[in-house]
């Protein structure tokens, strides 16, 4: 017997009863796939990097720097 899951939207409402786990399968859903790819391009990313980057002005390495950019203190 496969193992089934009822969906729910953001607000609570169910919009589906019963569906097969292997019907919600980025393998299988292409959907889903584009969800599961979508969320890791834009979960993936270093905020104390990224501030790091920005308050330096070290973009790629050492010889990438943008000239004139310096930590501001408060």
């Amino acid at each position: 017997m496969a193992d089934e899951v009822d969906l729910y939207d953001n607000k609570g409402k169910k919009l589906a009863s019963g569906v097969p786990i292997q019907n919600i399968s980025p393998l299988r859903n292409a959907a889903i796939k584009k969800i599961v790819n979508l969320t890791i391009r834009t979960g993936a990313v270093d905020l104390a990097g990224l501030e790091k980057k920005f308050a330096t002005g070290a973009i790629a390495g050492r010889g990438m720097v943008i000239r004139g950019v310096e930590k501001k203190t408060r």
